[in-house]
């Protein structure tokens, strides 16, 4: 944690149990809006003496607000709330060669802190990097495995879409088929007007959902301070998905276009 104003509190105020605090950004801001200073006092049932605001973290989206913090000595939160509670530390080791054995250390301290019988389970959680990385990373694959089914059905609902337009669109230009098949269009020709119209149609839909992701990913940056990109990979993707729902629900319109009798398609109002 990084101090923006004043102090951390020390290891002395620590072990005498000192109502000292150091205040995220937006409890000082809500607490002590017309100033910025920190050596004021704030109570919840008793006084504490703000020595410090740390610097600003941000929010972490669906989580919690990293500036929405108050921070206070173990012995002083101890006698003020109790022991029989939930407390949770953070504990950094000194380089990542020693992470394990100094998470070894942790776990033999508080078993015999909290008197573990030498047969029994942990009863108390120890949650790592790699741990917080997996549950992160089982998350992800669910969000993924459920943003995959809502494309899926996306991609159905714009390609019934467009086979709707394309079949109003063929029985619309009923006359002008027949006209171009009597002037010598093969079916062929026909039907790649109308594919290359379905196609056309889809990649236009595509294109402006490629503008809404870039324009999210840049909300999502310059508001909230996320890392957003948009790779050229899932740009190349999405075209590549819009023509083919294009080409696949076009087809049939086509080639529906395409098989018209020229002289009942001409005497068609």
């Amino acid at each position: 944690m990084a101090i923006a104003n004043g102090r951390f509190f020390n290891d002395t105020e620590d072990l005498d149990g000192r109502q000292v605090v150091v205040l995220g950004p937006d409890v000082a801001d809500r607490l002590f809006p017309a100033s910025t200073r920190w050596a004021r006092r704030c109570a919840w049932g008793r006084p504490y003496t703000v020595v410090g605001v740390l610097e600003r973290r941000g929010k972490l989206p669906g989580l919690f607000n990293l500036d929405n913090v108050v921070v206070l000595p173990m012995n002083t939160f101890l006698n003020a709330f109790g022991k029989k509670r939930s407390v949770s530390l953070n504990i950094q080791a000194k380089s990542a060669e020693v992470a394990d054995r100094a998470q070894e250390e942790v776990e033999r301290v508080l078993r015999q802190r909290r008197q573990v019988d030498p047969s029994a389970e942990n009863d108390f959680e120890i949650a790592t990097n790699e741990s917080m990385a997996k549950t992160l990373n089982d998350l992800s694959k669910v969000i993924t495995a459920a943003t995959f089914g809502v494309c899926l059905l996306s991609l159905l609902v714009g390609g019934i879409g467009i086979l709707n337009i394309m079949l109003v669109s063929v029985s619309e230009r009923t006359r002008e088929i027949g006209v171009r098949k009597a002037l010598g269009a093969t079916r062929r020709r026909i039907l790649m007007q109308f594919a290359t119209e379905a196609v056309a149609l889809s990649l236009a839909g595509g294109v402006i959902g490629i503008g809404v992701g870039f324009g999210l990913a840049f909300l999502g940056r310059w508001t909230l301070g996320l890392y957003t990109a948009v790779p050229i990979w899932a740009v190349a993707l999405s075209l590549a998905m819009s023509s083919g729902v294009g080409l696949v629900f076009g087809i049939y319109p086509a080639a529906r276009a395409s098989r018209l009798d020229p002289v009942e398609a001409m005497r068609s109002e």
